[in-house]
């Protein structure tokens, strides 16, 4: 987050502008790239309009900033979705929703794996899809798995998995995504 409107450049070049503060924003910097130079990422804040609350908003950069690397085929931004829809002591159902980028102007083959990696032991959940994305397309794909003697997470214990996604061209991994998985089991009656 940065409040209050933003704008943000990178050599010079404006990347775009938010008006808020409240919620996270990319841009891709890729076609203003200095590949094998030095870049400049500039950020200007707005916040002049005062008073703009009813309390002190602050001013500025007050959330991580992180600059992503992918290849033209890959996971897109926030790009993964994971649900629980089935949860008992023996085995938990992981439903996992995948947004797929290609920013080739063909389509492209490629091969989707995911895991869901343990904190003790590693890999315990594994599935992989041969797909095909359309140039210039997002491709969406649901893939279902099952973990089984999952640790459930709770106040006391609170233990989460990692969701890996990877993205592979032949044998050349284009992206990886993270997601965090926590398990939870609760209701309304």
């Amino acid at each position: 987050g940065v409040f209050k409107n933003s704008e943000v450049w990178i050599n010079g070049h404006s990347l775009g502008m938010r008006p808020n503060g409240y919620i996270s924003f990319a841009y891709d910097l890729s076609k203003y790239l200095n590949f094998g130079k030095e870049n400049t990422i500039a950020v200007k804040v707005d916040n002049d309009a005062q008073p703009n609350s009813r309390w002190y908003t602050g001013s500025g950069i007050y959330r991580n900033v992180k600059v992503t690397a992918s290849g033209k085929l890959h996971i897109g931004l926030w790009g993964t979705f994971v649900t629980t829809p089935e949860i008992t002591k023996e085995k938990v159902s992981v439903q996992i929703e995948i947004e797929v980028k290609n920013d080739f102007d063909t389509g492209k083959e490629f091969r989707l794996v995911t895991s869901i990696v343990d904190q003790k032991h590693g890999e315990v959940a594994k599935i992989e899809t041969k797909e095909k994305a359309a140039g210039n397309a997002i491709f969406k794909k649901v893939q279902h798995l099952s973990l089984p003697n999952p640790i459930l997470w709770s106040i006391e214990n609170p233990y989460l998995y990692k969701v890996v996604t990877k993205i592979f061209d032949g044998k050349t991994m284009t992206d990886q995504y993270e997601t965090p998985l926590g398990i939870r089991y609760f209701n309304f009656n």
